[in-house]
């Protein structure tokens, strides 16, 4: 193992603790405030800019409008969220809600690590060659096999516009991708 697969561990190591101690519902609640705090931003930021006092240039008072906007929902959602954790916890779910979190940590990571891995081989030129020595690598590239075909038809649509289609960046990873699957095999045969 060199060192990209010690920090790939690390990394799934690190989200998965990390997702155990937030557990699922506070996990999702960032996503869902980050996201409804943008929506809110971005539809109601010119009602609250009329209600603010004059800043001095419009385009400034927009951008308090919707910070002010972004701020109230994404502490919305976090009381909110708090508030269901404590009632998730007084009906003795915490530990799965917990357990939940660490799941969905987990599979943070492998999306984070597979995206870095399309990035390194697609935009470094000795990247695949370096690709080659992880066994990290291997193992997405199963996954990103796998993934790929349960993608909307208008994501491959629109990377083949902008820069060939997912499959075309995967290729020189098949090897990788038949190189863990034996490795697989090996394990399994031995144990």
């Amino acid at each position: 193992m060199n060192w990209f697969d010690w920090l790939a561990a690390l990394i799934l190591v690190a989200l998965g603790v990390r997702g155990y101690t937030r557990g699922l519902i506070l996990q999702l609640s960032a996503v869902v405030a980050v996201g409804l705090g943008l929506l809110g931003g971005l539809y109601l930021h010119s009602a609250a800019a009329a209600m603010l006092p004059d800043i001095g240039h419009p385009v400034l008072k927009l951008v308090a409008g919707f910070t002010v906007v972004f701020v109230v929902v994404a502490l919305s959602v976090n009381f909110l969220a708090r508030a269901l954790k404590t009632a998730v916890d007084a009906l003795f779910l915490g530990l799965v809600d917990r357990l939940l979190g660490a799941v969905l940590g987990v599979l943070a990571g492998v999306l984070l690590l597979m995206l870095s891995v399309l990035l390194v081989g697609r935009y470094l030129p000795d990247g695949l060659a370096w690709l080659e020595t992880t066994r990290t690598a291997n193992l997405l590239s199963g996954v990103i096999d796998f993934v790929l075909p349960v993608l909307p038809d208008h994501f491959l649509e629109f990377f083949e516009q902008h820069g060939g289609s997912p499959g075309e960046w995967l290729e020189p990873l098949d090897d990788l991708r038949r190189e863990g699957e034996e490795l697989l095999d090996e394990v399994r045969a031995a144990s």
